[in-house]
């Protein structure tokens, strides 16, 4: 197979997701995610979803709701992406960047602040039901589980 010169904000392929990163110099976007977890004996366990696109797997996220705080935004996207009913607190996990694709605009840098969400219960009817999956991982499966590298620092430190 030929090597096809391609501008650098266009990622190939064989590009690896921090090369790609990297590339797109700083984020343009903010978001908010939802760090859920829930006890599990001695440990704990964090609920991750699928991307609509992808599949890949991530917290719950997304922008901010005009009217609401950042980390009562990231709640609601608990609740819209998983039926995630809980506690939220104010205080931020951390910050990771990602990338995301959107229809007509390409690839965008995002930068995403985490919040932790104690998970109290999950409803059965929420508004993005079916459009992905969830799981509750072990922190350490979750770690594995994510591909962002701050993310995996950010689950990974996490005691509850």
């Amino acid at each position: 197979m030929r090597n096809v010169y391609l501008p650098p904000m266009i990622p190939r392929q064989t590009d690896s997701f921090d090369t790609i990163l990297a590339s797109l110099g700083p984020p343009t976007a903010r978001q908010v995610a939802a760090l859920c977890w829930r006890p599990a004996g001695d440990s704990l366990t964090v609920l991750l979803v699928t991307t609509r696109r992808t599949r890949r797997w991530t917290p719950p996220k997304g922008g901010l709701i005009d009217g609401r705080t950042p980390h009562e935004s990231a709640e609601i996207e608990a609740w819209e992406e998983a039926g995630v009913i809980g506690e939220v607190s104010p205080l931020a996990l951390g910050e990771y960047q990602t990338l995301k694709f959107r229809e007509g605009k390409g690839w965008e840098k995002l930068a995403v602040t985490v919040y932790p969400l104690l998970v109290q219960s999950l409803e059965a009817d929420y508004p993005e039901r079916g459009a992905r999956q969830l799981r509750f991982f072990a922190s350490k499966a979750a770690v594995r589980a994510v591909r962002e590298p701050e993310l995996k620092a950010i689950i990974g430190g996490f005691r509850g």
